[in-house]
Formats: C-alpha cells, structure tokens, sequence
C-alpha cells in the first residue's frame, strides 16, 4: 500500500507532492486500507490483484482477470493485449518518502492483508 498511501495524499492535495507523509496522515491511511481490504477479501466473486503481480506476471493475472468475469479470451490475445499496453512504472517508487519507523508501523499494522 506504500504507493497507493502516498499517490492518494497528493491526490488529496493533503500535503505537497514529493514531501514525506506525516504520521497522523499515514496512521488513518492504515486504518482506511485496513478497512477496504477487510471487507474486500469477505466477499464473493472478487479477485484481489496487486499492481506488484501485474509487473511481474501480466499474462497470467490479466487472463485471471478475464476468466473471473467470463470473457472469452485466447493466450494469444493476452500477450497481444500485453504487448499492446504492458504495465508501465516500478514497485515502492515512493518509499523514499516514509522514514523507517513509519515503513516498520506499515508492515506491523498491515502484514496479514499485505
């Protein structure tokens, strides 16, 4: 979630963009994703996939994807699709702006629905 805590406090305009996010702010993003992922994972025919899977395996989380939702789909118009539009960006690219205590406090308070 460190991505999607710091990409919604600019979104928010809580704070300006590439400056660290303070304590108070980052306590209630923990509390809120807690929340979204806990009623998330209860219910029925929902698939939770993380932007990380997406980098790493597009095929197979993209036709996971599609099979969920009963499109018809082949493999090959997976690795067309992909290689149409293939995930762009990198994985904790805002790390750089929590301090250690409060990436400790993230992987403490979220690790069971991370």
């Amino acid at each position: 979630p460190i991505d999607s805590f710091y990409s919604f406090c600019v979104y928010s305009n809580i704070h300006k963009q590439n400056q660290p996010i303070d304590n108070q702010t980052l306590l209630s993003y923990i509390n809120m994703w807690k929340r979204f992922q806990s009623y998330w994972i209860t219910q029925r025919n929902v698939v939770t996939v993380r932007y990380e899977d997406l980098l790493r395996e597009p095929n197979a989380y993209f036709q996971q994807i599609l099979v969920e939702i009963g499109y018809p789909v082949s493999q090959n118009d997976i690795e067309r699709a992909i290689k149409k539009y293939p995930p762009k960006g990198t994985e904790l690219k805002h790390l750089s702006f929590f301090t250690r205590e409060q990436l400790i406090l993230i992987k403490k308070e979220l690790n069971e629905l991370m």
